[in-house]
This record gives structure tokens, sequence and C-alpha cells, in this order.
């Protein structure tokens, strides 16, 4: 019972880690609120009074496009409705869309690569929801395990827990480290941009490691990439980093207050 209470205080605290990178990632990517806050701080998002140019409508090299904040706001909220499963096709037109300086009824805002790597966006988006829904019912199987053998688990909590997530955290040492290597070994030279950039396309094999393929079909000149860029998704890391560093320092604080109070008990 012992090995078995050890094991639970792992998967409790790996899945309480999983949840707390892809809750927020769900709930980010279907939040249109979300993305307007993150464009402001992007300096992506036009004041009612003024419009954002937008290079590569379409997907094409020619066309560049001046969005008024209503049409990025149905930018926004066709991509939230895309990901949330609302619509069955990336695709977009819209009217009344100012194309290289006159106006245009029925303009494809999407070109065919940035429609076809949502699909596969959709399909991942799709694959963490469930994956997801599956470990939120592994937690509370914890939980209901550890309040049911809560006199013998105490002892485990913090000591467990604790070295799991010191193992995660040499983990992500190793990876950065790779990636910090990797930025030097590439661009014979360090820098925040360089670093950002290959950190990027790392992350970019972890979430498609099936298909490499998805990778390099990832990377392309379109409206997509021109307004969901590095920084966007950068900031969105950070989000996810913070979120997972304060819930698990709350979980082994947890433990630790749980353990120091046992073995007050004790004496």
């Amino acid at each position: 019972m012992k090995i078995l209470d050890k094991i639970t205080v792992i998967f409790f605290t790996v899945c309480l880690l999983v949840c707390s990178i892809t809750l927020p990632a769900i709930i980010m990517g279907t939040t249109d609120s979300f993305y307007v806050s993150q464009f402001k701080d992007c300096n992506i998002y036009p004041d009612t009074s003024q419009v954002l140019s937008v290079n590569y409508i379409g997907g094409k090299t020619y066309q560049t496009a001046d969005f008024t904040q209503l049409q990025i706001n149905e930018i926004i909220k066709h991509i939230s409705s895309f990901l949330s499963g609302e619509k069955d096709s990336f695709s977009l037109k819209l009217d009344k869309v100012t194309l290289n300086g006159q106006k245009h009824n029925n303009v494809e805002i999407f070109g065919e690569e940035a429609v076809s790597h949502m699909e596969d966006v959709k399909k991942l988006f799709d694959t963490v929801r469930i994956v997801t829904s599956v470990i939120v019912v592994i937690i509370v199987l914890c939980v209901i395990w550890m309040i049911y053998r809560k006199k013998d688990i105490k002892q485990h909590i913090f000591k467990y827990s604790l070295l799991t997530v010191v193992g995660i955290l040499i983990s992500v040492i190793l990876f950065i480290a790779f990636v910090f290597f990797r930025t030097l070994h590439i661009y014979n030279t360090f820098s925040a941009d360089n670093f950002i950039n290959e950190l990027w396309t790392c992350m970019h094999y972890i979430f498609f490691p099936a298909d490499p393929s998805k990778f390099s079909g990832s990377f392309f000149n379109d409206t997509l990439t021109s307004i969901l860029t590095i920084d966007f998704f950068m900031n969105c890391v950070k989000i996810i980093v913070i979120n997972v560093i304060a819930i698990l320092f709350a979980w082994i604080m947890s433990g630790y207050f749980i353990d120091r109070k046992r073995k007050q008990k004790k004496l």
C-alpha cells in the first residue's frame, strides 16, 4: 500500500502539472478577450478611430489590408470559434476590406497554408481536450485515494511531490540548455530573439512529434502569422509558466505544512 501511496502522489503531481498547462492553453485559445488583451500588449490592436495594416492577406505577398477594430474583432472571433469547435473550416471571407488602398468585398483573409495549418492545430486542441478530461478524472481519483489513505499518505506528500517537481525541473533545464546550444550552433552567436526563435522551433517539434512535416508547414507568410506573432505566443508561454509555478508551489507548500503538522503531532 505504501508503494501505491507514493505512486498516487507522483501521479497527482504530474497530472496537476499537465492540467496547469493544458487548461490555460484551452481557455486562452478560445477566449476572445484574451486575444484582445494580447493584441493590445503586442501593439497590433487598433483604436476605434484607427486601422491596422496587415501584410500577406490570403497568403499573397502583394496584398495588404487596413483592418478596422471591428474587423480585427471578427477575425479574433473566427479564430476562437474555430478552435472551440463551433466552426468546421478556418476559411474566412470579409466584406468592406480596404485591400491595397481600395474597398473590396468577399476578401479571403487566410491563405491555403494557414487554413491547413490551423486544421492541424484544431486536431491538437481536440486531443488536448480529451487528454485534459482524462487527467481531470485521474486527479479526482488520486484525491479520493489520498483522502481515503490520509493517515498513511501524509508522510509521502511533501517528499514525493518535491522529488517529482525536481525531476521535471531538471528536464526543463536540460531542454533549455539544448535550445541554448542549438541557438549557438545555428547562429554562431547568442541573442534573445534567436533563442526565442529556436525555442519556438523546438516547441513545434514537441507539439507535432509524430509528423515533422507539420513543423515545416507552420512557417509561412499570411494574415495569421502577421497577427499571431512570436511575441503573442511567447506571452502565452509566460502566462502558462507563471501558472505552473504558482500551482506547483502551492501544492508543494501544502505538502510541506501537512508533513510538518504530522511530525509535530508525533512529538
